[in-house]
Order: structure tokens, then C-alpha cells, then sequence
């Protein structure tokens, strides 16, 4: 694969642009968004946004200085952006506001959401507990079937009057993990403690959800030391209303040598945990082997039961004296696995950062040769804590950022330093991606949009829902679809919908046909037996997406009721097919069709849905 042309996406301030995060809008792909944050004086946090692919960019300031948000009288700095697109293209804000003196004083962590094409609304705090604290060292991450958003942070209490409220709210001290989850893009949050009493200091987080709906909350320990730490991964599978006792997965050193910023030194490195199908967790950490610096993966397979032993990843043919840092991880539709890094190379005095990506196409087992992205390396000493400090390298942010096309190329941004000097400090978020971002990999078919997503025309009746249909082969399906985005899991194909949600279509499994009779499976052999849909669009009795589990009971009748996992299904009988629809904390998250003759009963309709897995 071949690298394409660096792109500025930042403007040409003397600045220091650093952070960058980076996203794509599931129902349009040539849109994209980056956030990043203004790292001199943290006067502003910014998005760049791209409507074709990354060929060019706009920027505006989100929070802060010039920005279309004012920050609070007494946080009068911007840190730490992040950007999310739901389902539906609702574009998710993240940043943290400092008061600029103390960098664990009094952090708040702030979203704002904006529903496709509209204005970014008022922001809310995600953690608004009433007593003194800062929040800091946030993450966030999106439920890419339902658009739930899961917000987690550091939550440090300091309560200037020990109230009875304040000693429920902010024990165990010093310190615990926080994961705020909101169901309505960020207007109200619940928030849940991850960490027990018996982890008072946990270090440095992330968090990652799957494609069952599992949330994964990772984290390191021992804040305020410097010896030895645990990397530790807590999981929630009732959308964070709790969470299960952490698992150790592999100890970590402290953050050492120049490559570690001030919010680094003397604790943990950030890191990037990453979801994939259903009870897949990929994590991409840097630690020291020897004296130089590395980054090491480790995944699981298993929910988060257990980790693979960690091991070293992307140092480049002949790289032996460089040293690696700051990873981030994305995975394709298609299961490829990308992993993103910075690679310093000592020379002189300083040294110089390129960008660097490698891939891997069996779920991490193995990887490509790393491969540079960056056309020009940057000066490190070039940034916005530099050689006049007395450091000896600059601040290059605490992360890069990485995303996939529909096609499956990887999505890079960075911070680079080719546009400024050592006196005046400038960095620059640069971007790679393909210039034909978006495309959908293919020639479009008959029900295929020219973004690779489904144009779902009709709606749901007998046996079809849109263009799918009950009964119809898998290669047919696909045939039908050629030129979509096919994401595969065990027995079950899903492609996007253009204008937001997804279609899945259900074929027999092992495991289903083990449990039938010959003649039930010679019957469905290859043939779809389920087809699901989470747009919003489409509605089977004036029910769709989104709707409350009080109007769907008031519209249907004779249901019966099936639980699996966190899900409710309600089953009802329809003229040709099974009418079900998948509920969850009180709203409808998918509708659609399934085999009559397989949901005869409730007994038959869970075997169904359970040989899928974790996927159903």
C-alpha cells in the first residue's frame, strides 16, 4: 500500500496544534472530523471537519478563546479533545476545562453534540457531583449499534467541607475511575465507579466497546508512585450500570526519559484499548524494553477473561536505536487490524518523530513491517514546551489518531512540527488517508448508495425488510449488495444504511444446526433466517428504533417476551414471518424479521438468537 501525500489540516497561526482525534460519520463517509487542542497557552479546543475524504479541511473553535462555547470564568483552559459520530451522524464534543494553575485542580469534563447538519448544542458537564473535584485523564467511546455514549475520567475529590455527601461521593481516596454513560447524546449522564476500595489510585484509563455492546474499562494503578504498576481491565455488560472486578493483565513501569511530558512524568503512559466483535479487546500500550521505548499488544478473545502475553511491536527494519511511542489502534469492516505510532530517531542533540502504521489481518496474531506515513520528520525540539524550557524535547501531545475507511484504509492524523522553528514553537495536525475516502470499496449495485450503504427503500413486509429477504442464499445477499460495506461475525452479515443504522442479516450456524432436524436444516441451508435494522427510518406497526418499550406493549399484542444477555425481545406473530424487536434499558435498539417455523416458540426463538453469540 502505497502513501499518499501529507495534508494540513490545521491553519497557519504560529500556534502549537497538538491531540488530534479523529472520526468518520458512519452514514457518510467522506466526512470527517477531527478535534484537537491549541497547546501554548490551552487557550481554545478546535475541530477541523472534511466533507470529501480529507482533501481539504475547515477549522472552527469549539471551547474557549474565539470558540462558539465560552469555558467557565474560573477554567479558562481547554485540554484533551475528543470527537465521536453515533448511528445517526450525531457528532460527540469532548474537552476538559483547567483553571490553568494546578494540573489536578478542579478539571471538568465537558460535551457538546451536534445532530447531522444542525449546531453543536450546550455543553454539559458529564460528572456534575456538587462537591469539589476535577475530572481528568478522560476517554470516551461510542456503542457503534445503539449511539450510547460512555464518557471515563479520573475522578480526584478534594470536598473543601467533609460532608456526609461528599465522603459518599469522592471515597475511596485518593482517586477512582469513572464511567459516565448517556443515552441521549450527552444532554444527561449516569454515572458509574469502576474501581473497588481496594484500588484507590488508578493512573491512567481508556475505554473501548465491542460489537455485543460490552464496555471496557482499562486502567494502570499507582498515581502517586513511581514503582511498579498493574495494567488492569474492569468489563460492564449492562451498558455501565456496573461493573465486574478487574482483571489483571501485565505490570508496567513508570514513564522515564524525555519522551515523557509533564502530565506523564513520574506515573503511567496513556494507552488505547479497542473493541471489536463480540468479546474482542485489543490494547496497545509503550513501556520500556531495556532502555528504550516500545510499544506492546495484547489482546483478548475471551470478554476480557483473559489477555494473550504482551509483546513488541512496530520497531522499523534497522530501527534498532529508535524508540516508539504513543500508540492507537482502529479496525476495519473487513476485521483488519491497524496500529499507529510515533517512532522517534535520536540524532544530534534532539531527534526526529515520524508516523508509522502497521496492520494486521488475523486479530493481532501478527504484523506487517511497520511502514513511515509521514512524507517529512519533524524537529522534536520544534513545539510548544521545547529548548527554551530546558527540556530537551518538545511536547508532541499525549496521542495520534487513527480511523478506518469503508474500504478499509487506514486514517492517520498527527502532530508534526515540518511548518515551525525551535524559537517560535509552531505544530501542525497533518493528516493521510486515501483520496478516495468513502467510496465503498466497489462499483454500487442496484441497492447500493455510491458511499457503500444500503438505500433502503421499502419498508417491512411478509418476509422482506428493505431489499433483504427471508429465505434468500448468502451469496445472493451479497451479490445483491455488491459494492457495500460487509462486516462479518459468526453467521451474520451487517452493511451500513445510508442515513444512518445498519442491516443484519442472519444465516444458520453450527451450533443452530446441531440443535435441528435434518429436515429443519436441509430447509434453511445458506438461507437467511433472521434480518434485523437499527435505522431509524423504517417502523413495523408505528414502532421503530428509539421508541419506548411502553408504546411498543401498547401497539402489539399476544408478544411473548424473550430475555438474552441485557436485550428483551419481544416476538409477535406476523402474516408470513416472526415480528421481533430488540429492547434494552426501556427503548427499541433494533426491529425486524425472523423464520416463522424456527420461532414457533419461546424455546426455539432464544435457540436462534443464541447461536450467534455475543453478536445477537
Amino acid at each position: 500500500m502505497s502513501s499518499q501525500p501529507d495534508v494540513a489540516v490545521t491553519p497557519g497561526d504560529k500556534d502549537a496544534f497538538q491531540q488530534p482525534n479523529l472520526a468518520v460519520d458512519p452514514t457518510d463517509p467522506k466526512r470527517l472530523a477531527i478535534a484537537y487542542q491549541e497547546g501554548n497557552r490551552h487557550e481554545y479546543c478546535a475541530l477541523a471537519r472534511s466533507q470529501d475524504g480529507g482533501r481539504t479541511w475547515r477549522s472552527e473553535r469549539v471551547a474557549g478563546k474565539g470558540g462558539r462555547f465560552a469555558l467557565p470564568e474560573t477554567f479558562p483552559q481547554c485540554y484533551d479533545p475528543f470527537v465521536a459520530y453515533g448511528p445517526d451522524g450525531t457528532l460527540l464534543y469532548q474537552y476538559e476545562a483547567r483553571p490553568g494553575t494546578n494540573p489536578l485542580g478542579e478539571r471538568r469534563v465537558i460535551v457538546t453534540a451536534a445532530a447531522q447538519g444542525g449546531e453543536f448544542e450546550q455543553p454539559r458537564e458529564a460528572d456534575p457531583i456538587g462537591v469539589d473535584h476535577t475530572d481528568l485523564y478522560s476517554d470516551m467511546a461510542v456503542d457503534p449499534t445503539s449511539g450510547r455514549l460512555y464518557v471515563s475520567f479520573l475522578r480526584f475529590c478534594e470536598p473543601s467541607v467533609p460532608t456526609p455527601d461528599a465522603l459518599v461521593k469522592c471515597l475511596p481516596s485518593p482517586g477512582q475511575l469513572v464511567v459516565a454513560s448517556s443515552g441521549d447524546s450527552g444532554r444527561t449522564f449516569s454515572a458509574t465507579r469502576v474501581t473497588p476500595p481496594t484500588i484507590p489510585d488508578p493512573s491512567r484509563q481508556a475505554i473501548a466497546v465491542d460489537a455485543g455492546g460490552a464496555v471496557y474499562a482499562a486502567f494502570t494503578d499507582h498515581f502517586f508512585d513511581s514503582g511498579p504498576a498493574t495494567l488492569r481491565v474492569a468489563v460492564s455488560r449492562d451498558e455501565a450500570k456496573s461493573f465486574g472486578e478487574p482483571v489483571s493483565v501485565t505490570g508496567v513501569g513508570p514513564c522515564s526519559g524525555d519522551l515523557c511530558y509533564a502530565s506523564e512524568s513520574a506515573n503511567r503512559n496513556f494507552f488505547h484499548a479497542l473493541g471489536g466483535k463480540p468479546g474482542e479487546l485489543f490494547i496497545a500500550y509503550w513501556d520500556k524494553q531495556g532502555d528504550k521505548n516500545r510499544i506492546f499488544f495484547t489482546a483478548s478473545q475471551d470478554g476480557g477473561a483473559s489477555f494473550s502475553p504482551p509483546r513488541v511491536v512496530g520497531v522499523p527494519p534497522g530501527g534498532a536505536s529508535h524508540e516508539q511511542h504513543r500508540p492507537r489502534l482502529a479496525i476495519t469492516p473487513q476485521g483488519k487490524l491497524y496500529l499507529t505510532y510515533y517512532d522517534f530517531r535520536p540524532e544530534g542533540e534532539g531527534g526526529f518523530h515520524d508516523t508509522y502504521l502497521v496492520e494486521s489481518t488475523d486479530r493481532g496474531a501478527s504484523f506487517s513491517t511497520p511502514r513511515k506515513i509521514s512524507d517529512v520528520s519533524s524537529n522534536a525540539k520544534v513545539g510548544s514546551v521545547g529548548h527554551a524550557s530546558g527540556r530537551r524535547l518538545a511536547n508532541f501531545g499525549q496521542r495520534l489518531a487513527l480511523a478506518s475507511s469503508p474500504s478499509g484504509a487506514p486514517l492517520i492524523a498527527w502532530t508534526d512540527s515540518r511548518r515551525g522553528d525551535e524559537l517560535g514553537g509552531k505544530q501542525d495536525i497533518f493528516f493521510e488517508g486515501p483520496m478516495t475516502a468513502g467510496s465503498g470499496g466497489g462499483r454500487p449495485g442496484g441497492a447500493v448508495g455510491a458511499r457503500g450503504c444500503l438505500k433502503l427503500r421499502r419498508g417491512v413486509a411478509g418476509k422482506r425488510l428493505g431489499p433483504a429477504r427471508l429465505g434468500r442464499s448468502r451469496k445472493a445477499h451479497r451479490r445483491l449488495f455488491k459494492g457495500a460495506r460487509l462486516k462479518v461475525s459468526r453467521g451474520m452479515d451487517r452493511y451500513c444504511i445510508a442515513g444512518g443504522g445498519s442491516l443484519r442479516i442472519g444465516y444458520p450456524t453450527r451450533r443452530l444446526n446441531r440443535r435441528l432436524v435434518r429436515s429443519q436444516r436441509r430447509r434453511i441451508r445458506g438461507r437467511a433466517v433472521l434480518a434485523l435494522t437499527s435505522s431509524r427510518r423504517y417502523a413495523i406497526r408505528r414502532v421503530r428504533v428509539g421508541s419506548r418499550t411502553r408504546l411498543l406493549r401498547s401497539r402489539v399484542r399476544g408478544e411473548r417476551r424473550v430475555r438474552v444477555g441485557a436485550n428483551i425481545w419481544y416476538v409477535v406473530r406476523g402474516p408470513r414471518s416472526r415480528l421481533v424487536f430488540k429492547t434494552r434499558a426501556g427503548k427499541v435498539r433494533e426491529i425486524g424479521l425472523a423464520d416463522k417455523r424456527l420461532t414457533a416458540g419461546k424455546r426455539g426463538f432464544k435457540r436462534l438468537l443464541q447461536s450467534y453469540g455475543r453478536g445477537a
